[in-house]
């Protein structure tokens, strides 16, 4: 039988009524999920003010709807309490990460510093401090070298063993030390004065005209490392760059993880030779530091 244009006609249009409401009551129904979907957020139990650390009785874990969810808004405790707002934050609002200056994006030692270490300095100089190459953000091993034995009064003691009663040591004392500062140069982001962007300025116009890179500059010298040490380890360290001479080892980034067992150096370890050693009047370099 030959349907007529009307009735065909009608047909197809509730098709598509039908086809319409079905996309409606689906896309109603994913909008109605999302928002009853509930999602962890921190929410602030009071006003919290910048550059203070943020007390556990001052934000609290809750759930709303994801919908309402705002972005970057952190969702672990850990990660707030203990750290420090860049921003006020208002009370009943969502704590976000953008708000939180973590101690990577922190200015001043005290930042970089790990929960649980503590910042200690080491002396060094261009031999012990591996010619100045040492950057914040490198991993050391720390070697000491110590010496053993009894002493005449007002004796001179110097790093090398002489009498059989005296022996000189040297052992790594630390593996995997995380430099936090050489110097006062703690690894920041510097702002350049204009002499300096002029200087800058100059390198790249003289790089873009020869095709060769200018020439770089001389590694910044300093005279003490900064390090990061447990306090247990921070008082070791203290004691043993007083009792003796400290060295400091770079370590590759690829093993910065990697522990070595060492026995300890001696006279007759390394020369192989059961004598004593006579020691040399002086070091075998010589450093000359302008004004």
């Amino acid at each position: 039988m030959k349907l007529k244009p009307r009735i065909l006609m009608s047909l197809l249009l509730a098709i598509v009524a039908m086809i319409l409401v079905y996309v409606y009551l689906n896309t109603r129904e994913t909008a109605l999920l999302e928002s009853s979907n509930p999602k962890d957020v921190i929410i602030a139990t009071d006003d919290i003010l910048p550059s203070v650390p943020i007390e556990e009785n001052q934000v609290k874990l809750a759930q709303i709807p994801q919908k309402w969810v705002q972005k970057a808004a952190v969702s672990d405790l850990k990660a707030v309490i203990g750290n420090i707002s860049r921003v006020p934050i208002m009370k009943n609002s969502q704590v976000l990460g953008t708000e939180l200056l973590s101690y990577e994006r922190g200015t001043g030692l005290a930042f970089k510093v790990p929960v649980g270490k503590r910042a200690v300095t080491i002396a060094v100089n261009d031999v012990s401090g591996v010619a100045n190459l040492v950057q914040p953000g490198n991993y050391v091993d720390i070697v000491g070298l110590f010496k053993f034995g009894s002493f005449p009064a007002n004796a001179q003691v110097t790093p090398v063993s002489v009498a059989p009663n005296q022996q000189s040591q040297a052992l790594t004392l630390f593996q995997n030390v995380l430099v936090l500062a050489t110097g006062q140069d703690t690894g920041e982001t510097i702002t350049l004065n204009q002499d300096q962007r002029e200087k800058a300025k100059q390198r790249l116009e003289q790089y873009g005209q020869t095709g060769v890179p200018a020439r770089p500059e001389a590694p910044p010298r300093f005279m003490t490392v900064t390090v990061a040490m447990t306090p247990e380890n921070a008082q070791d360290i203290i004691f043993a760059q007083n009792a003796g001479d400290l060295t400091l080892v770079l370590r590759s980034f690829r093993e910065k993880d990697t522990v070595v067992e060492l026995k300890n150096s001696t006279a007759f370890t390394v020369l192989k030779v059961d004598m004593p050693v006579v020691p040399r009047h002086g070091p075998s370099w010589r450093e000359i530091r302008g004004q």
